[in-house]
């Protein structure tokens, strides 16, 4: 399966996040923010970045536009309940970069469908 990198500020919902990935087979790695995430991603090989997008110190939309620089093969996900133009957010997730939108709360159903089809899109393990 896939190494994913979760980011998440809100601790319950990533760690929600984490075990449903982990008992779908996925390796997980988990960030509180976008720069705890990036630190992460340039130390880990990671396949596929699953992001909230409203996040304190540094947010969705500029963590997608970083990795997207560092990595433009890594597939990511973003992800919000955001109430601030939740539509919006997402639409402009997709234009910075990210391959899948989700809102939140996820559903296992939801998440497996959009891992499934993120990581067909991965040629080869790893970056």
């Amino acid at each position: 399966m896939s190494i994913v990198l979760v980011i998440e500020d809100d601790v319950d919902q990533r760690r929600y996040i984490a075990a449903m990935l982990t008992n779908s087979g996925h390796d997980v790695i988990e960030a509180g923010d976008g720069e705890e995430g990036i630190q992460l991603f340039k130390s880990n090989p990671i396949d596929l970045v699953l992001t909230d997008i409203f996040m304190p110190r540094k947010e969705g939309l500029s963590t997608i536009m970083e990795l997207k620089e560092l990595s433009p093969e890594t597939k990511i996900i973003a992800m919000t309940a955001g109430s601030r133009s939740l539509a919006d957010a997402l639409d402009i997730a997709m234009e910075l970069g990210a391959d899948i939108v989700l809102k939140k709360p996820l559903e296992i159903e939801s998440l497996n469908d959009a891992l499934k089809e993120a990581t067909s899109k991965v040629l080869s393990p790893g970056r």
